[in-house]
């Protein structure tokens, strides 16, 4: 059996906890997303905050959700349960790419499959996206 001891707390939202991930770039990034309608990227070798986005000036109200990578890593993508959307980023500038509108509200869970991005819905569905 793994026993796990704590390294360290990456603190800087203000509000509570998402979705995190771990993605290995030229360095290491933890991304993590909040309901202070944040994302932050940290660095998991000092664990210090890289950069953060903030949503609240986009939309007044984001409920930012889960988050999931690409396979190039070249793509970060975020859930918006409160809205029909998944927003999209340059993982790397953090600059928003595009939003993806979806068929339903309630997106609750983001997973990539054979280049195909797949939601889980609040209304029980599981939506399949092939890529353009």
């Amino acid at each position: 059996m793994n026993t796990f001891v704590c390294k360290a707390s990456l603190r800087g939202h203000h509000g509570t906890i998402q979705s995190i991930i771990g993605v290995k770039h030229d360095i290491s990034r933890i991304y993590s997303s909040a309901t202070d309608q944040t994302i932050r990227v940290w660095d998991s070798g000092n664990y210090q905050c890289l950069s953060t986005v903030s949503l609240s000036t986009v939309i007044t109200r984001y409920d930012l959700g889960c988050l999931v990578v690409s396979y190039d890593k070249q793509r970060l993508y975020c859930g918006i349960p409160s809205h029909k959307m998944i927003k999209v980023w340059d993982s790397h500038t953090l600059n928003t790419q595009s939003d993806i509108g979806v068929c339903s509200e309630g997106v609750q869970s983001l997973v990539l499959y054979d280049d195909c991005l797949l939601y889980g819905t609040r209304t029980s569905d599981v939506v399949y996206f092939n890529p353009i």
